[in-house]
């Protein structure tokens, strides 16, 4: 996956919010968005400072026993944290854990590491080019990822049907200025 990442950690918020409105706060929206597309923060490693002979889904980033303890270590220390926190972090953990998923689709990852030091991945894609863009960009498994692009923007164009996200203070504020004033009425 190259593009669905973000759009599908759309999707997974939007359908979160239809079932458990409260739990999604600006703040939630946020963590799963970012959550989503965390674990390719190893790409700036990747493309910047490596020479690129290994599969960046070997890096920490792409490493889900890795995210497991993260998860443990700030799921103890947010126990008895405000709750709001708690539900921001499972967001997070939640946009991850897609990630994660979506990447197993076509690129491989390594879910028993230490113990299994081999990738899983449900289609490979062949190598005829160089460039690793254009191997997944000609395959069909790229409609896997047009789908998910193409529901995500349904799903955006339909937002204020299904759940309307509240404004940020200041466009409340700016908003409710421009209101015009009532006329004063007059008893005469």
């Amino acid at each position: 996956m190259f593009l669905a990442h973000l759009p599908a950690g759309y999707l997974v918020g939007a359908s979160i919010a239809r079932k458990w409105p409260q739990a999604m706060s600006p703040m939630a929206w946020a963590a799963v968005l970012l959550g989503s597309v965390a674990p390719d923060l190893d790409l700036l490693y990747f493309y910047l400072l490596s020479d690129h002979s290994i599969n960046h889904h070997v890096y920490p980033p792409h490493v889900p026993f890795v995210w497991l303890v993260t998860t443990c270590l700030v799921g103890l220390c947010l126990w008895h944290g405000p709750q709001r926190w708690r539900v921001v972090w499972a967001m997070f953990c939640t946009g991850w854990l897609l990630h994660l998923v979506l990447d197993t689709v076509a690129g491989g990852i390594w879910w028993l590491w230490p113990w299994v030091t081999t990738p899983y991945v449900l289609i490979v894609v062949p190598r005829r080019f160089d460039n690793a863009w254009l191997n997944f960009i000609s395959h069909p498994s790229l409609l896997l990822e047009l789908i998910i692009m193409a529901c995500s923007w349904q799903q955006w164009r339909a937002r204020d049907k299904l759940v309307p996200l509240p404004l940020p203070l200041p466009l409340r504020v700016k908003h409710a200025l421009l209101q015009p004033k009532r006329p004063y009425r007059t008893f005469l």
